[in-house]
């Protein structure tokens, strides 16, 4: 129920499991980096938190709105085995300096996070492990990268910063969502689209600096499957072609792309910002112009 302390002692963790379980603040501490066979953090009633490197060779258990936050390195099985993370809390994943070893801190290498949020938090820029996320958190200004595909099953939830994703994709499945206070995805953010009548998806996405969200509105979907939509800047590289004002135009683009998903009609929104509009642009006279396996299209605007 207190901190847990190694001052350079040798702890033989056998097969036991050690709990944190107490009701105010805890630590793992000392001087001296330890070994844990199991560790269960199951207290829900404040911050237990990590000022040193620990292994666990066997099962990490964050208890359901437990939350640990260390500072050091957290290794789950560094020999290799099959150990697992578990549970329904959260991880939070700091980085506080820009020359901290974030490769080092946190090794999310082959565990499923079934139930188990993952807040990345700090200061200076981090990598998100392309796992499978219970619930995936970004409270970090400088934002974060994807190491591969991070699909989250449960909320992601941006508080702070951006993901970026590169040739990597955000994935929301059937039962995941976004809650969002600021931040986005740039890159390439998917959602799972189910079966049904007027199945609206909003798509959190933007560049670098910009947040240009998508909305699509399915009218009835007999097949469900999955939309990827990402945006970019500036204007499309065959807009000499798409019966649009290259000089009175917003100057971006959004791509969509369909992964089995069986409708009979959408509609759409694009958010763009005041930045993206040509000089000469008069807002009340657009058209979107939709390129689709080579050929341009004009759809109604509403």
């Amino acid at each position: 129920a207190g901190d847990w302390t190694n001052n350079g002692g040798t702890f033989t963790p056998g097969s036991g499991t050690v709990t944190l379980n107490g009701s105010g603040a805890q630590a793992i501490g000392g001087s001296s980096a330890t070994s844990f066979s199991s560790l269960t953090v199951s207290n829900t009633a404040a911050t237990v938190s990590a000022s040193i490197n620990f292994d666990v060779g066997g099962t990490l258990t964050v208890s359901a709105t437990a939350l640990l936050s260390p500072a050091a390195a957290v290794v789950i099985n560094s020999a290799g085995a099959a150990g697992t993370i578990t549970g329904s809390g959260t991880i939070q994943v700091t980085r506080t300096t820009a020359t901290a070893d974030y490769s080092s801190q946190y090794k999310f290498t082959t565990n499923t996070l079934a139930s188990l949020t993952v807040e990345y938090a700090g200061a200076a820029a981090q990598t998100v492990s392309a796992l499978t996320y219970g619930g995936l958190k970004l409270n970090n200004a400088s934002g974060a990268t994807l190491a591969g595909n991070a699909t989250v099953n449960g909320t992601l939830t941006f508080t702070s910063g951006n993901i970026t994703t590169g040739a990597s994709s955000v994935i929301i499945s059937s039962t995941g969502s976004v809650s969002r206070t600021s931040g986005h995805v740039v890159g390439n953010l998917q959602k799972n689209v189910a079966t049904g009548t007027n199945v609206a998806r909003t798509y959190e996405i933007g560049d670098a600096t910009n947040y240009t969200p998508l909305d699509v509105s399915f009218a009835s979907v007999s097949t469900a499957g999955n939309l990827t939509a990402v945006t970019t800047a500036g204007d499309h590289t065959d807009i000499a072609n798409s019966g649009i004002n290259s000089a009175k135009s917003v100057n971006r683009f959004w791509t969509l792309t369909n992964s089995g998903i069986v409708f009979t009609s959408y509609s759409s929104t694009f958010t763009f910002v005041a930045g993206d509009l040509d000089f000469a642009a008069n807002t009340g006279a657009f058209v979107v112009a939709e390129k689709s396996t080579g050929t341009w299209t004009l759809p109604t605007v509403g």
